[in-house]
């Protein structure tokens, strides 16, 4: 798998894609740049809880989710934060999907940061449940964003603002 650059798993019964915990793996950089996950329905987690970095993602340019049934949130938070090469993410009819990125363990009063430097496309598309990006208090920086859809999001709270933002679940 180390020179796997692109990854579609499409029309399966699986639960987790990444659940890879063997301590042999610790700090192993995958080269992977496309993922796409469309029509899994038994799809609880995209990547297995990844408490000690075992596994980079570092190279991760492109994510396509789609008509993943019972997915909840598509990023652990530590994961999130290491993707700085993210060009293009893209998420869509995924009926229980509530936050894009879920809530770290740790209880902090400083606000998450998340940057995404080279993102420039997000999509949302049909995600009757999604109610924020993170669940508490986060920065957000995506200086190259110049495409942003958002339709049929109903539940998606607004940012307060370009810096700081704050969702509930």
């Amino acid at each position: 798998l180390k020179n796997l650059e692109e990854l579609e798993v499409s029309s399966t019964n699986v639960e987790v894609i990444f659940g890879i915990m063997e301590a042999d793996m610790k700090g192993y950089t995958l080269r992977l740049k496309k993922m796409t996950l469309d029509n899994l329905p038994n799809l609880i987690q995209v990547w297995d809880k990844d408490r000690e970095g075992i596994l980079s993602f570092q190279n991760l340019q492109e994510v396509l989710v789609a008509n993943c049934e019972k997915l909840k949130t598509v990023f652990p938070t530590e994961l999130a934060k290491r993707i700085v090469k993210l060009e293009k993410l893209e998420i869509r009819h995924c009926e229980v999907l509530q936050e894009i990125v879920e809530e770290a363990n740790a209880i902090t009063e400083e606000p998450t940061e998340f940057s995404f430097p080279h993102l420039t496309s997000l999509n949302l598309h049909m995600l009757p449940q999604l109610s924020c990006f993170y669940p508490g208090r986060f920065t957000l920086e995506c200086p190259a964003l110049n495409h942003l859809e958002v339709l049929s999001c109903d539940n998606l709270e607004k940012f307060q603002n370009q810096q700081e933002a704050q969702c509930s679940t």
